[in-house]
């Protein structure tokens, strides 16, 4: 069986091409929030689709880090309420 990091380099283009379409990010929260998004919409994707070769250490990784996101986004949320 043979081992690639196919997964990986997809993930690492789309941050790239995201990031790329912003161009200058005004703050580290912007950065974290975009970068989030992406990788909870990945994870979404490949667990309610299908988790087969996909690496479960990765998808733990992401999980460790939703609460997060979802408390920056949900602070953003009350910025843009005020």
């Amino acid at each position: 069986f043979h081992r690639t990091s196919n997964h990986i380099e997809r993930l690492n283009r789309e941050l790239k091409r995201r990031s790329k379409v912003i161009g200058v990010f005004p703050n580290e929260a912007s950065v974290i929030r975009i970068m989030g998004s992406v990788l909870m919409d990945v994870h979404e994707t490949f667990a309610s689709v299908h988790n087969y070769g996909y690496p479960t250490k990765l998808l733990q990784s992401i999980d460790d880090y939703i609460p997060q996101l979802k408390e920056i986004a949900d602070e953003q949320l009350k910025l843009l309420a005020a």
